[in-house]
């Protein structure tokens, strides 16, 4: 929970154009890695920077529509709510300014013109993985309940309640969607960190894929490595998302296999 500015990072961002047979452009999708948290911490309702950004370009491109694809932004945060080892809440002039730097850049690819024109073969596929947990005793969830406030007090009392009914695995929301034989979209849900876009970027090439997180609120997703090293992705969150405890290691085949078969039936 601490800015690390020596770990991955992960900066690719995915441009997407649709023109129509004018060759004006209608729709634009960006697909971008990074938690929207700079106004982090306070009561503002906003479309933070990703509404932003489609805002900037819109603005740029009259008459065409953008949309913000969220990635692997479980372990992304933006750069400049990094202060002084912690995170703040940035001001609004802030929140502009990192919108403007990733608009500018989006802009700027598009006027270049340097593009893959495809012609898509739609196909898809959706499917479930149901991943391990490993189960904590029940006495530590009554421990962690004297210390628990809000919704975290209330998250552990419904464990303590349905402990003995609660399944050992969690059930994730997938799908592939098959644009052509050399580029594919991939969909998880819950808040998925950048080595799991990692294992299936591999796992899928030579083909590009476009990752999607986040079109459910689940936990973290996170790889071996993190369910090794502990801390808030790999422990703290799963066991205080309702679960009874934390996942197991092995993750990674777990998910590698799910996509991999899957992807065998298109």
């Amino acid at each position: 929970m601490r800015p690390n500015h020596y770990a991955i990072t992960d900066d690719e961002v995915v441009i997407m154009v649709v023109r129509d047979t004018q060759n004006s452009i209608r729709t634009i999708f960006v697909n971008y890695s990074c938690h929207p948290v700079t106004l982090s911490g306070t009561l503002f309702l906003s479309a933070e920077y990703p509404g932003r950004v489609c805002n900037l370009l819109e603005s740029q491109f009259y008459g065409a529509t953008a949309f913000f694809l969220q990635g692997a932004a479980g372990n992304m945060r933006p750069l400049v709510t990094a202060d002084k080892g912690r995170f703040k809440a940035c001001s609004f002039d802030e929140l502009d300014e990192f919108s403007k730097s990733i608009a500018d850049y989006v802009v700027k690819t598009i006027l270049s013109g340097i593009f893959k024109k495809i012609i898509p073969i739609f196909d898809s596929i959706k499917f479930n993985i149901d991943i391990p947990v490993d189960p904590m005793p029940k006495s530590i969830f009554e421990e962690r309940l004297t210390k628990g406030q809000g919704y975290l007090k209330k998250r552990l009392e419904k464990v303590i309640r349905d402990y003995d009914n609660i399944e050992d695995f969690a059930t994730i929301h997938c799908g592939i969607v098959k644009l052509t034989d050399a580029l594919y979209i991939l969909y998880m849900g819950g808040e998925i960190v950048y080595e799991v876009k990692q294992l299936l970027q591999q796992a899928f090439s030579p083909a590009e894929i476009v990752f999607l997180g986040y079109h459910e609120a689940l936990t973290y997703i996170p790889d071996d490595k993190i369910i090794e090293e502990g801390g808030y992705e790999g422990f703290d969150a799963p066991t205080n998302a309702g679960f009874r405890g934390p996942f197991k290691k092995g993750i990674n085949n777990v998910i590698t296999n799910a996509f991999t078969s899957n992807l065998s039936k298109l």
